[in-house]
């Protein structure tokens, strides 16, 4: 039992959200260099690579430092350091590489702007059906001028701010994904029988 105390979390999860982070960068690369990163299919398989690896470093954190063992809590830990270094690691990419190459900086704000709109689209058409038209006109104000913020927060994004919200968003996906494979993977010590 004193060994489960003694587990080096941070210098293991550290690790771990290096390997993350660079293979995520490698895939980012690929994605980038057959010019398929702003496709939709290529945002599920980012996705479904990232949740792959940190799955695969909560086992292998177990297995390797934990000697088969592993508590929740200290798995959503590791789960969260890896995601944070994992994602300071991409963010710095996602920085270097948007300052270096502004026409992909302004592709990414565009597919976004898409994307923004389509939802929009959906949300008017799906309020034109549920009110009367007297009701549709109050509404319709108020989502012209959501969509009008939300064309504007697209259009004012910077390299540092684009690269700051990937970190958000990396370290809760790992810790969302940490506390659901937490469940499936820990695993306590058996306590002798007296």
């Amino acid at each position: 039992m004193d060994e489960q105390a003694n587990v080096p979390v941070f210098k293991a999860s550290a690790i771990y959200g290096v390997i993350v982070g660079l293979a995520s960068i490698v895939l980012s690369l690929i994605l980038y260099f057959i010019g398929q990163s702003l496709e939709p299919w290529a945002g599920y398989l980012s996705t479904i690579v990232l949740v792959l690896l940190i799955i695969g470093s909560l086992i292998m954190f177990k297995r390797e430092y934990g000697k088969g063992y592993a508590k929740y809590g200290q798995l959503v830990l590791v789960s969260f350091i890896v995601g944070l270094v994992a994602a300071l690691l991409t963010s710095a990419f996602t920085f270097v590489l948007y300052t270096t190459d502004e026409g992909y900086l302004q592709d990414t704000k565009y597919v976004t702007l898409e994307k923004v709109d389509k939802q929009f689209e959906k949300q008017d058409l799906k309020f034109q059906e549920r009110f009367s038209d007297e009701q549709y006109e109050a509404v319709e104000s108020r989502l012209a001028e959501q969509r009008k913020k939300a064309i504007d927060r697209v259009k004012n994004q910077t390299p540092m701010k684009l690269a700051f919200s990937g970190i958000i968003a990396m370290v809760f996906m790992s810790v969302i994904i940490g506390l659901i494979a937490a469940i499936f993977i820990k695993r306590k010590p058996e306590t002798a029988q007296p």
